[in-house]
């Protein structure tokens, strides 16, 4: 095992703890995917396809815990390529 594979590994743990982290934020990005479905079914009216009046609501910014969502996600990504590239090569 070369330089690239335990680079991967490193990574791929730091990724994994970084999720560890925002593991709330995983519920919070489900429970809004839901919200936006809802709110776009209930605004085209349906199955039927009529439109229905109302206004979207604003919802508080949570960058903080989507920024290691996403960081977690990204690095356990790089780290499982960079540990294939090490046993390709």
């Amino acid at each position: 095992m070369s330089a690239l594979g335990l680079i991967g590994i490193l990574f791929f743990v730091i990724g994994v703890a970084l999720l560890w982290l925002a593991r709330r934020e995983i519920l919070y990005w489900v429970q809004e995917f839901f919200r936006i479905l809802r709110g776009e079914v209930s605004r085209r009216g349906g199955p039927q396809g009529e439109a229905l009046p109302g206004a979207p609501v604003a919802r508080p910014a949570r960058s903080m815990g989507t920024l290691l969502l996403l960081g977690g996600f990204a690095l356990v990504l790089l780290g499982q390529v960079l540990f294939l590239l090490d046993l390709a090569f």
